[in-house]
């Protein structure tokens, strides 16, 4: 997507039009949030004061979150809808904020630090209509810290909270405003356990409710990214923090020993970012129950390296950042429009000359692929069945 004129740029959101929003180091070495369009990337604030901004989230309107520095400094959230600009203000006794997510009716949440009986601390809000929702904590007190990473059109919000359990421990929220009345009551934010360990974090959800984000396998360690799919109208089984929730998939890695997932479409496709086993980290996409390096879906001359996947739309059109000719910018990934699609593997271990058959569909007249066999997913000993020119060759099945 280039840049505002500086050196470095990162993609953070994009809608159903493809437009995608961000930040960029500008020509003056600041850096300021951006709206890419068509083509051109712009600077989204233009108010003289704005020395500092970002740009996190983009709803069907074109209505842009983020947060920016006000004319006294300090660094608070916003919501550009049109040509109007709001600054979503602070709790009581707080300096900072941070929009990070908005759905179509313009329902905002993000974190504002508060002060109470219980110290400093970030809490998760939701913003409406001018009025600012404390969802406090998993202990409905106000106490320790959360923080609000996304919204659905329901109204159903996403992120993570502290608590003591009795020790340290980070949890999975879903917030629901179960008596629609728009106020932050107990029991309404749900914990979502987390894998196996006692850190976790729901960065993302879709329209059918499933949920993506991150989790410890032991400790705060090992932190594995997930996807969480409801059953019967329920998130989880239980209120005990501690224990793994039966509903919530461990992705896995792309080899390595950290992934994080950031968001999900309606279709259930979700993106994020995994380390390697060599310890970088590469963008991932992950459908049907199958992680793949978004580096092997695109050109191989293409110079990029395609570090962390931020956002994916209903079309499936990804943005993230990478980097490219040693500097690090956003990009926009389009899906092919001639793919082919595996729909199915048929596979019976009855003996040892079982056969596996393969069917696909999305054949085009000009397509040609290459079938390739391992003994597993993450062997670096793929071969090409023959022949090795295209498939299909005559029809839509083949069988080794």
């Amino acid at each position: 997507l280039g840049t505002l004129g500086g050196a470095s740029s990162s993609a953070n959101g994009i809608n159903d039009r493809g437009v995608v929003v961000g930040r960029s180091v500008w020509t003056n070495g600041e850096t300021h949030a951006f709206i890419w369009s068509n083509g051109v990337m712009s600077r989204l604030l233009t108010q003289p004061w704005i020395t500092n901004s970002a740009a996190f989230d983009i709803n069907e309107s074109g209505h842009v979150v983020g947060y920016a520095n006000t004319p006294a400094g300090m660094m608070q959230s916003f919501l550009l809808a049109g040509a109007t600009y709001t600054n979503l203000g602070v709790f009581a006794g707080g300096g900072f904020s941070v929009a990070r997510a908005l759905n179509d009716s313009d329902h905002v949440v993000g974190q504002s630090h508060i002060t109470n009986a219980f110290g400093t601390n970030p809490h998760g809000f939701r913003w409406t209509n001018g009025v600012m929702t404390d969802l406090k904590t998993l202990d409905g007190s106000g106490s320790y810290s959360s923080e609000a990473y996304d919204i659905d059109n329901a109204g159903r919000v996403v992120g993570f909270a502290f608590y003591y359990c009795p020790w340290n421990c980070w949890d999975p929220f879903i917030w629901i405003d179960a008596n629609t009345n728009g106020l932050r009551e107990f029991e309404e934010m749900i914990a979502l356990d987390n894998l196996t360990g006692s850190y976790g974090l729901a960065r993302g959800i879709n329209e059918l409710g499933q949920v993506v984000g991150e989790a410890a396998l032991s400790g705060y360690s090992t932190i594995h990214a997930f996807l969480l799919t409801p059953q019967n109208g329920q998130w989880n089984t239980d209120g005990d923090y501690n224990t793994p929730n039966p509903y919530m998939v461990d992705m896995g890695t792309l080899g390595g020993t950290n992934s994080t997932a950031a968001a999900i479409n309606d279709a259930g496709t979700v993106v994020g970012s995994s380390e390697l086993a060599n310890g970088t980290n590469h963008a991932f996409i992950y459908d049907a129950g199958l992680m793949v390096d978004l580096n092997d879906l695109i050109a191989t001359n293409s110079e990029w390296t395609l570090a962390n996947a931020s956002a994916i739309n209903s079309s499936g059109h990804i943005v993230g950042s990478g980097t490219v000719t040693g500097q690090t910018h956003g990009f926009l990934l389009v899906p092919a429009s001639n793919r082919v699609t595996l729909t199915k593997i048929d596979y019976t271990p009855d003996s040892a000359t079982s056969s596996v058959s393969l069917f696909w569909s999305g054949r085009g007249s000009n397509l040609g692929f290459t079938v390739e066999t391992a003994q597993n997913t993450t062997s670096g000993m793929w071969q090409v069945i023959v022949p090795t020119n295209q498939w299909p060759v005559q029809s839509l099945f083949w069988s080794d």
